[in-house]
């Protein structure tokens, strides 16, 4: 991630600033570029929420603020068990659940379904939780699931899909 600020006088220093608490408490940048008009440093998901500002010193003695800029440390969506979900028999009568689990940053979930083995998918509304539970029809049988994982930066990942088989007691 870098950071650039722009200033104009004469003799100018600055002095990058890093804040963890909020911006209650400043310390002194030491990465690279800790007092260049821009500063740079590799990022992890712990530097997620650090502000960041730039301290500017002029040779009359006066000296001034950037505003805050906070770094946000997104990872990318991936599903984290790849099993899922699994194929479910389900009795007539019952309740058919698919489950997903994803890792990320913000994640967020749509199920989708497909009456035609695949060849297209439709959104199930309200289906936005890792878990899609629903009493099925006999119109449902041998329909596919799958769920699609979105994250807060753009990244998304599509599930394996799943069959749903009905049976019914004779």
């Amino acid at each position: 991630a870098t950071f650039r600020v722009a200033a104009t006088g004469t003799g100018l220093s600055s002095q990058w600033e890093q804040s963890t608490h909020g911006g209650t408490a400043w310390a002194a940048f030491s990465g690279a570029g800790a007092t260049a008009e821009a500063c740079s440093l590799q990022v992890a998901v712990a530097n997620s929420g650090t502000l960041f500002r730039c301290v500017i010193n002029d040779s009359c003695g006066t000296s001034a603020t950037s505003r805050a800029a906070l770094l946000t440390v997104c990872t990318p969506v991936s599903i984290a068990d790849t099993a899922l979900p699994k194929d479910t028999l389900v009795t007539g009568g019952d309740t058919a659940r698919f489950r997903v689990s994803a890792a990320g940053t913000s994640v967020t979930y749509q199920w989708q379904r497909s009456a035609n083995n695949g060849s297209s998918w439709s959104p199930l509304s309200g289906a936005t939780s890792s878990l899609y539970e629903f009493k099925p029809d006999t119109v449902d049988t041998q329909t596919m699931y799958r769920c699609v994982a979105s994250g807060q930066c753009g990244s998304s990942v599509t599930s394996r899909s799943a069959r749903l088989t009905l049976c019914y007691a004779v």
